[in-house]
């Protein structure tokens, strides 16, 4: 799954960005989570500023954090279902991703808004000059 904020994705286009551990890669990230690819379908961007957030697979479940440096600006966005032969998964985390360099077209699109994500209000503000450890500690991450 992906989320976007645009509803009229025909295919996702693979970009430069960073993985989880900031390696900087082109590619499409999904996760077969729901619940954090919602958050990227819901925030605002712009307002919102640097974005951290955290999906990580555990035997006791997984464990989520999001924090944003601005206001969320939370609002209705797009969960995509992608073909999941694209894609493979990064060690140790929920995100999986597809480095192949050419088009993925969605398999469904699923609307979302605010209401629908669970951690609405354990959202986080951060300052971008914090380490990422101490956004998880203050925030105690879920």
């Amino acid at each position: 799954m992906h989320g976007s904020k645009r509803n009229d994705l025909q295919a996702l286009e693979a970009r430069q960005q960073a993985t989880f551990f900031g390696e900087l890669v082109t590619g499409i990230f999904a996760s077969r989570d729901p619940v954090w690819p919602m958050f990227y379908a819901l925030v605002d961007r712009a307002s919102a500023g640097s974005l951290r957030t955290l999906c990580l697979p555990g035997r006791r479940g997984t464990r989520y954090g999001f924090s944003t440096q601005g206001d969320p600006a939370l609002s209705e966005g797009c969960v995509y279902v992608l073909p999941g032969e694209d894609f493979v998964q990064i060690p140790g985390t929920c995100e999986w991703g597809n480095t192949a360099r050419h088009a993925v077209q969605p398999l469904q699109r699923v609307s979302v808004q605010p209401n629908d994500f669970p951690f609405l209000s354990l959202t986080g503000r951060h300052d971008p000059s914090e380490s990422l450890l101490a956004t998880w500690i203050r925030q105690r991450v879920k």
